[in-house]
């Protein structure tokens, strides 16, 4: 069996598909226009945490495209050159096969269509437009349903080497801006593949996650996608998305997020189109999972906009993201929830979110109006809000992909030499005393991942807080912050080595690990504030809802029920010992069964309202094990 013929049985039913879906060619994006994205002074904020936007979508319908793969050379985006022509002569170049004539639009020179069996050349392109992104013609090549694919070769000519076959309606083309013209006068692109597709020979893949593909098509069957999106404003208004509802039902439960593209459509409008994949995401191009594609079916997305993290977009029970599609370069993040499911993350302001379901096509588009344009990727790091300075201490969140997800943090003096201070932020390191720390965050190769850090114990003056995701390579740079402190803050009391390792040995229970390594008493008292709701044998608390209290509603103003190790997951902790703050208040009073028991502190980092806060209190015996936990929240 020949390359071209595994591709062909790889998609089964394709060209069908290919074909219904040819009307849904995307088309130039008018108007759109990247100047002046900035605006005036970003609206108010209601208060930090709370969500003011609960946009729901919840729709279920089949894909066109059907397509498997991912990647490309170096990932430039760069303008092209204008194409003219199609330069085939075998197989899907220009869509069909076998030397059949190719019945093509006008060529623009004589006012007919031509149909040259000797050549099987194409219709001459328009002007490319300037933009680093191209989907497949749809319906030209969609018009050969035996064959309704676009060839990407080894080489500039139809005569060279299969690298994969691309459905009618694939549209993850990058342009390298490397063009060449064919010995008939066709403009050939060099592209990087970003979405998935099938490879004539994945044995010459690279195994590398994130690893692209790239290869030559002809010009003459692909167009420029404006700003890299494939939905315009013909179908989907700028900003005029609904509330974010949509008929129909949801029913994504294992898949991936397949692309991600984004541009402005408006001066303050930036839109985010995503598609969303079938199957697990896979990450080698060399192993392909058969069935991997655009899904059949949308997630229920929720968006949700707050004056700390700018807008995330909930994405459901997705999970992983091909490699490609991990970001754009508007500053639009894929990111990883405490929960274990991604987001899309952009950090920036932004008065409206509006979504819009378009289940035909497996896609969802989202509609931001902004106040300015989002950051992006510095090095690596990106920060989601303003840095929280206090006294004596530094707050800073983000997102990273730092080197086997771990950021390396330091601060510095202006002279450059480090400064000792008191660091939290990662689970497996806690609060210590150092010059220099590791935060954990909570993703490195599916996606970007969360990660807070607090820096505190520093005497007032001007530093440099560094945050390198590089784990000692070349590149990237550490992103720097400068900050000052003007007055000097109470230094925390640290906890010893055995009591940040029974604190991180129960967060890590959080996150999924055995409760084995965890000491508990042979009874452990559970409180919430300060009552105890019950107290439990260690053996019945291997089970995580085992820890969940018996009061569901009413405490500190949550609707419950409660668990202590739900708060748990969250990005970012401060492990102390001894009595401690309510938030902002004073210390509390515990339930007097936990008197005469040491008393270890797990709280948040990175927060900037008390409704965000809690404090998960350990109480050790003489013997290190934990007799109590309480649970505590500051209430609104």
């Amino acid at each position: 069996m020949t390359a071209e013929d595994r591709i062909r049985a790889a998609f089964g039913d394709l060209s069908d598909r290919a074909a219904n879906s040819s009307a849904g060619a995307a088309r130039a994006v008018p108007g759109a226009d990247g100047s002046g994205r900035g605006g005036g002074s970003p609206s108010p904020w209601l208060r930090p945490g709370l969500a003011v936007a609960g946009l729901a979508v919840v729709v279920a319908a089949g894909a066109a495209v059907v397509a498997i793969g991912g990647g490309g050379d170096d990932g430039q985006q760069v303008a092209t050159e204008t194409p003219t022509s199609l330069d085939d002569g075998d197989a899907a170049d220009a869509g069909p096969d076998d030397g059949q004539p190719v019945v093509t639009p006008d060529d623009g020179d004589d006012g007919e269509d031509r149909d040259d069996t000797e050549s099987t050349t194409g219709p001459a392109a328009d002007p490319i437009l300037v933009a680093g992104r191209y989907r497949v013609t749809t319906a030209v090549v969609a018009a050969d349903a035996a064959d309704p694919f676009l060839n990407v070769r080894a080489g500039a000519d139809a005569g060279s080497a299969l690298v994969a076959k691309l459905p009618a309606t694939y549209a993850g083309l990058e342009a390298t801006g490397r063009t060449e013209l064919a010995a008939d006068g066709g403009t050939w692109l060099e592209v990087v593949l970003l979405d998935p597709v099938v490879l004539a020979d994945p044995s010459s893949a690279d195994d590398g996650p994130g690893v692209p593909v790239a290869g030559w098509v002809n010009a003459g069957f692909v167009e420029a996608l404006p700003d890299g999106l494939d939905v315009t404003t013909d179908e989907v208004p700028a900003c005029a998305g609904g509330d974010g509802a949509a008929a129909g039902a949801g029913g994504l439960d294992d898949a991936h997020v397949y692309a991600v593209r984004s541009g402005y459509v408006s001066r303050d409008c930036l839109r985010i189109v995503l598609t969303f994949g079938a199957g697990q995401a896979p990450f080698v191009w060399s192993d392909l999972p058969p069935g991997t594609g655009p899904a059949a079916a949308l997630p229920t997305v929720f968006t949700a906009m707050s004056g700390g993290s700018g807008v995330v977009v909930d994405l459901g029970p997705v999970g992983s993201a091909w490699p490609g599609a991990t970001e754009t370069g508007d500053g639009v993040y894929v990111a990883r929830a405490d929960d274990g499911a991604l987001d899309l993350v952009v950090p920036t302001p932004a008065r409206e979110a509006g979504v819009t379901a378009l289940p035909d096509r497996g896609l969802i588009v989202v509609d931001l109006v902004v106040e300015s344009a989002p950051p992006a990727d510095d090095q690596g790091v990106v920060l989601l809000s303003p840095t929280i300075v206090a006294a004596g201490a530094i707050d800073v969140t983000g997102l990273a992909r730092p080197f086997e997800a771990t950021l390396g943090v330091e601060v510095v003096d202006l002279d450059g030499n480090p400064v000792e201070a008191v660091f939290s932020g990662s689970d497996f390191l806690g609060t210590v005393r150092a010059t220099e720390y590791g935060v954990r965050t909570t993703d490195w190769v599916e996606a970007w991942g969360r990660f807070a850090v607090r820096v505190e114990d520093l005497a007032p003056g001007t530093y440099l807080l560094r945050l390198d995701p590089s784990g000692g390579a070349e590149a990237p740079e550490p992103r720097v912050v400068r900050f000052a402190i003007e007055d000097a803050g109470d230094a925390p009391s640290l906890a010893d080595e055995d009591e940040l390792a029974v604190a991180n040995a129960l967060i890590d229970v959080a996150n999924g690990a055995p409760i084995t390594p965890v000491p508990l008493a042979d009874q452990v008292a559970l409180a919430l504030g300060p009552v105890v709701d019950r107290t439990v044998p260690a053996d019945e608390l291997a089970e995580p809802g085992a820890w969940a209290f018996g009061a569901p509603d009413g405490f500190a103003g949550f609707s419950g029920p409660f668990n202590p190790l739900d708060q748990l997951r969250r990005s970012g902790k401060r492990i102390t010992t001894g009595p401690v703050g309510h938030c902002a208040g004073p210390p509390r009073d515990w339930p007097i069964e936990l008197d005469g028991l040491r008393q270890v502190n797990i709280e948040p980092i990175g927060i900037d309202s008390c409704i965000d806060w809690y404090g998960v209190h350990l109480f050790l015996d003489d013997d290190g094990r934990i007799a109590g936990v309480v649970l505590d929240l500051f209430g609104p």
